[in-house]
């Protein structure tokens, strides 16, 4: 949904139907609340059983001033159960700040996820004695992490120029008057010319669904 947004913006093109970013929305919300559930209750069951029966409480894991509790309350009702709450309301997702404000709140639900998973259970001290752990990455896996981003923003770049990634881009385009009829009409030609029978009547019929 942000990903469909963030290309809009950059190519100044209308892409999607409102109603795609509504229907995206209401999917995400099932998805979500689904988490949100069984996350809460494997932390219940850590906080009760797994925690204690390995001989620490699991209050000790939130010691640290800077980590504590509220860590946790953030991860899964702040950013995990209101925008659950918010996708999943037909109401409130035709408002598109708080459509798109709660798929920011996913991600940064999905971050702080593995910030806690990272910095809370590896880098924190666990006895008086230790330190806290650091660790900066040499340029190597620098280099790694910026090809795989680079990777994935051309294997996107080539699919959205020759694939039909947005069924409905040409539609708008041409009721937005950014194409005229002809131009329509020859690039649907060329776009249906090389795909399968079946994968050009899947687009068309979602290009044509009522979501």
């Amino acid at each position: 949904m942000l990903t469909t947004l963030l290309v809009e913006k950059i190519t100044r093109k209308k892409l999607v139907k409102p109603e795609v970013y509504k229907f995206l929305g209401k999917v995400s919300g099932i998805m979500l609340i689904g988490y949100v559930l069984l996350k809460s209750i494997d932390t219940l069951i850590w906080i009760n059983s797994t925690s204690p029966g390995n001989g620490f409480p699991a209050f000790e894991f939130y010691a640290t001033q800077s980590f504590g509790s509220w860590i946790l309350f953030s991860e899964i009702v702040i950013l995990g159960l209101i925008p659950a709450l918010i996708l999943l309301s037909s109401r409130l997702r035709e408002n598109r700040k708080l459509l798109f404000g709660a798929g920011f709140l996913v991600c940064s639900g999905i971050m702080l996820n593995r910030f806690v998973m990272t910095i809370q259970t590896l880098a924190l001290p666990t006895l008086p004695f230790d330190e806290f752990l650091t660790y900066s990455p040499s340029w190597e896996e620098v280099a790694t992490f910026l090809f795989v981003i680079a990777y994935g923003m051309l294997l996107y770049s080539f699919t959205y120029r020759y694939a039909t990634l947005f069924p409905q881009e040409r539609e708008l385009s041409l009721l937005n008057g950014e194409l005229s009829s002809q131009e329509f009409a020859d690039g649907v030609k060329q776009k249906s010319s090389w795909q399968p029978k079946f994968v050009s009547n899947l687009i068309n019929k979602f290009a044509s669904s009522k979501l």
